[in-house]
């Protein structure tokens, strides 16, 4: 019984994460990373199509940025008022040394 418990929770955490990292209808395209030489700022591109049939008030996506592999910073940004099958944009900037590459996710999406 203690091991089909811990199996049936497992599972849940790993469903719930999952569905944290890229939510159902709410595709996310990472765009563009360049490095503004002016402001010495890291600025990657995004969007997010809301295919689904509620207004998101706001959601929040996070990138990292790597240089050689090795991830050296983190930022954040929130979109607000995505209407349904309508596409929200924005630029996540980091100040600091020139990033080859971003990772980034969907970390929360409020309704």
């Amino acid at each position: 019984m203690i091991r089909k418990t811990c199996a049936v929770i497992g599972l849940l955490v790993l469903i719930s994460d999952i569905a944290i990292a890229q939510p159902a209808g709410l595709p996310l395209t990472v765009g563009r990373l360049s490095y503004d030489d002016r402001s010495k700022e890291n600025v990657q591109q995004i969007a997010v199509k809301n295919e689904t049939e509620r207004k998101i008030n706001y959601l929040v996506v996070q990138c990292g940025f790597f240089q050689k592999g090795e991830l050296f910073a983190t930022g954040i940004r929130t979109v607000t008022n995505i209407f349904p099958q309508t596409t929200g944009f924005a630029e996540i900037r980091y100040a600091g040394l020139p990033a080859d590459r971003a990772e980034c996710r969907i970390s929360e999406v409020h309704y």
